[in-house]
């Protein structure tokens, strides 16, 4: 979001604006906006309060969310049947599927927080249903689930570099879990996302051989599309390599995770360093566009 703030920034600065209140103004618009996420709690749609029952009869009406005996005439609405059960824990409320979707995002702030034990119980039982199950929406919509069979993998949505952010920093070999900063994931949502991320760099080895060693500026699909896949190989073989028991697994391009790791660290400085020298292509660098690859 920083990063949008100050290319949208852009004609100012061209035109001679003072660079130090631009980029203050920035930093200020990134807090507020980072505020209002970790404001967010963790709710399900049956947590919602039901509209009171009438009681048996053939007057009863519903009105102003309280239901009256007044001997109405026929045509009024009549009290709305019991609320529906609330959704199942891995399915979150209001979202067309669970990935784009707003439950990511409030289950980062709800770890991050940690403030409240059943709504991290709640988000934590969200995760173990979401990545500790195969045909699950985060392991269909990534198209992990069959990657191997499938031709022309091209990497995640947009919306996957919210799982490559609870996945580094929420694991239990994270520096700010260790230190008590922040809720872990439980250990049934890690194994679950320790698989993920595991497929995911698998299926960068196995469709884009060597990708970390090429030219920072080489576009393979999309702009976009190409950021999003290196941030989950990138980060995700870095989080892998904190484990001993697949740090040393061998990938379909002969390389471990550890190596693999070691050579996206590398493509990162060069990639920041391409970009400070020769700026953005059109897609991350519109003010328009979604910078959700770089969060």
């Amino acid at each position: 979001m920083l990063l949008r703030l100050l290319l949208a920034a852009a004609p100012l600065l061209a035109a001679g604006a003072d660079y130090d209140a631009v980029i203050a103004q920035a930093h200020a618009a990134a807090a507020k906006n980072r505020a209002q996420l970790l404001a967010t709690g963790w709710r399900w749609a049956g947590q919602a309060v039901a509209p009171a029952q009438c009681p048996k009869g053939p007057n009863d009406i519903c009105h102003a969310r309280k239901c009256m005996h007044c001997n109405c005439a026929g045509g009024n609405p009549r009290c709305p049947p019991p609320p529906a059960p609330p959704p199942p824990p891995g399915s979150y409320a209001g979202c067309p599927n669970q990935v784009q979707c707003q439950a990511m995002p409030t289950a980062i702030a709800t770890l991050f927080n940690n403030a409240n034990e059943s709504e991290v119980g709640a988000a934590n039982e969200w995760l173990e249903f979401n990545f500790a199950n195969e045909s699950g929406d985060w392991w269909t919509h990534t198209g992990l689930g069959n990657y191997s069979h499938a031709a022309g993998w091209s990497g995640p949505p947009l919306e996957n570099s919210y799982s490559t952010a609870m996945f580094a920093m929420f694991n239990s070999r994270s520096r700010w879990v260790r230190a008590g900063q922040v809720a872990p994931m439980s250990a049934v949502a890690e194994r679950g996302m320790k698989a993920f991320f595991l497929a995911f760099v698998e299926a960068c080895a196995t469709h884009y051989p060597g990708e970390a060693k090429r030219d920072p500026l080489y576009l393979h699909d999309s702009e976009n599309i190409d950021t999003v896949r290196h941030t989950g190989c990138s980060f995700g073989s870095a989080t892998l390599a904190l484990f001993p028991d697949v740090a040393n697994h061998t990938l379909p391009d002969k390389t471990t995770v550890y190596e693999t790791a070691q050579a996206w660290e590398s493509f990162t400085y060069k990639w920041l360093k391409s970009q400070a020298l020769h700026g953005f292509f059109d897609e991350l660098g519109s003010s328009g566009c979604e910078f959700q690859a770089l969060l």
